[in-house]
């Protein structure tokens, strides 16, 4: 029976879209035809999502700590604790200066916050509204959010003015809302993720 050559190597042929080969690697070559010359493959590790799409591969290895943390394994290829959304609604008649708004909220687990956003059901015409969230007391943003007199109904507004740029925090953390400034008037949503 004829021998055929046979070529292990990662590039042909190509792998499926958004696929890679595996990977082959060999003990070094050796002249002396009596050494049994080792050869194995692997499967790469993922390429990550950086805006073009990925490539399927091997998980990396998560870092001690990182289970107990909650993390869970991201598009981007890092191990990341994953994010958590509430908010409060606040009715017109209720948006007056005041200290905790609504209900305290009870974070249920480990997360992080990176952004605020707030969607106008109706505005004072008028007077400013200014909010601040707090955890456990502290605001998280890096000054108190400023939203127009007279903004548009059904504006939707984002404030990455998080402290830190993001605030991981824990389950039972306490989250309340104070309205620094306001009216009766501004009627709206304010969701933290």
């Amino acid at each position: 029976m004829p021998t055929q050559t046979i070529n292990l190597n990662d590039a042909t042929p190509a792998a499926p879209a958004g696929t890679q080969n595996n990977k082959w690697q060999a003990d070094a070559a050796s002249l002396d035809t009596s050494v049994v010359r080792n050869v194995s493959s692997y499967t790469p590790v993922f390429v990550p999502d950086t805006g073009t799409g990925g490539k399927s591969g091997a998980v990396p290895a998560p870092i001690a700590g990182d289970a107990a943390a909650g993390k869970l394994l991201s598009a981007s290829g890092g191990f990341v604790l994953p994010p958590l959304a509430f908010g409060w609604y606040v009715p017109a008649g209720s948006a007056l200066t005041a200290v905790g708004v609504g209900p305290i909220l009870v974070a249920p687990r480990i997360g992080r916050l990176v952004q605020a956003k707030l969607v106008v059901k109706s505005a004072d015409a008028s007077t400013n509204l200014m909010v601040r969230v707090k955890r456990n007391g502290t605001s998280i943003f890096t000054v108190d959010w400023w939203i127009a007199a007279g903004t548009e109904a059904g504006t939707l507004l984002t404030n990455t003015n998080i402290v830190g740029s993001a605030i991981v925090f824990a389950a039972d953390d306490l989250f309340s809302l104070d309205i620094v400034e306001g009216s009766a008037s501004w009627d709206f949503t304010l969701q933290v993720e």
